[in-house]
């Protein structure tokens, strides 16, 4: 039996002593983590061929999944060979005749020859055991960064995956409000709950229906005689009609310092929080948001290159009353990138 060297050492002796008190599942995942520690280049697919299946020859009827825990070390590196009470060819569950798995109980060359041809076929069909059991157990498949194949294929279903030009959305962020994203039609409760969860940040609020000007273009414009002049069907006096069916507000109440900051557009969250904003939107709406600073995080405004304020964003003469706040218009309003 080889033996573990390195930082992950400890880690295997004590997972060899004890292997008989987990679940078949729970020590697989451990062996892959210390083979991802061990070998951090590797694929997944890689690592779990590291790891070999055999199955424990005795007729008794044992009361846990794994017998025992092995350690080799060849040219490739440490290799661990599990020996299993599960389904098998040989021992207890064995479907063969009696008088053949017996063959495989003996110590001498020819039950060893009969044992290691059947831990040939044992090995293929435990294998199995581990993709069986994580289909559907997503948080066993999920990989750091959303990088595993049903988070991939989830988010390409919802519209994220290599979405072009959204360099700072994280993806991996909105997996568990891909529910509320595929809703057909958006209502502002689901839009402020992703951006609560985006942003882990509870005080967020959508204030809908807020009054607007649109301009008329000028071939729908009415003109007496000539077009656009029916009363009661077409007819518009001016240039402007008021809607309030088409813009919108986000507030962000509450904020200290460092988070006011943040949703700025020099801060790191502000071009994400547009670009989420965009993406939820179904039609194409008009909105800004609000910024409301804590009154108790108001800094004061001193002249000198050490002024953590910022002119026309954090910046007040004197105490303002109450919790001062900001309003950042809409992109195609001017709101700066």
């Amino acid at each position: 039996m080889g033996t573990a060297h390195g930082s992950t050492a400890p880690v295997l002796i004590r997972l060899q002593r004890d292997i008989q008190h987990y679940s078949l599942y729970q020590a697989l995942l451990c062996l892959l983590d210390q083979l991802q520690q061990m070998h951090p280049s590797d694929t997944p697919e890689a690592l779990y061929r590291r790891i070999r299946f055999c199955a424990n020859p005795a007729l008794g009827f044992a009361a846990r999944d794994i017998e025992q825990l092995r350690i080799e070390e060849n040219e490739s590196g440490l290799q661990f060979i599990l020996q299993l009470n599960l389904i098998a060819l040989s021992g207890a569950s064995s479907p063969l005749p009696a008088h053949q798995v017996e063959q495989a109980l003996g110590d001498d060359q020819a039950s060893n020859s009969v044992r290691a041809l059947l831990d040939l076929f044992n090995d293929r069909l435990q294998r199995l055991l581990l993709p069986i059991w994580q289909k559907y157990r997503y948080y066993s498949r999920f990989r750091c960064g959303a990088s595993d194949v049903l988070s991939t294929r989830l988010l390409a279903l919802a519209g994220l995956h290599g979405e072009p030009g959204s360099a700072t959305l994280q993806p991996r962020r909105l997996l568990p409000s891909l529910g509320l994203i595929s809703r057909r039609a958006q209502s502002a409760d689901s839009v402020t709950a992703v951006l609560r969860h985006y942003f882990r940040y509870r005080r967020i609020e959508l204030e809908q229906c807020l009054p607007r000007w649109v301009s008329i273009p000028s071939e729908q414009r009415s003109a007496l005689g000539l077009a656009n002049s029916t009363i009661g069907s077409e007819l518009v006096l001016g240039r402007q009609i008021r809607d309030v069916g088409g813009r919108f507000r986000v507030h962000l109440l509450q904020l200290d310092w460092n988070d006011f900051h943040r949703f700025l557009p020099p801060g790191r969250d502000h071009r994400s929080l547009r670009e989420l904003i965009a993406f939820l939107l179904r039609s194409p709406l008009q909105y800004d948001v609000r910024l409301q600073l804590q009154g108790s995080e108001v800094r004061a405004l001193q002249l000198g290159k050490r002024n953590p304020c910022l002119l026309g964003w954090t910046t007040w003469l004197g105490r303002p009353n109450g919790d001062p706040s900001i309003l950042l218009n809409a992109p195609d309003q001017g709101w700066p990138a």
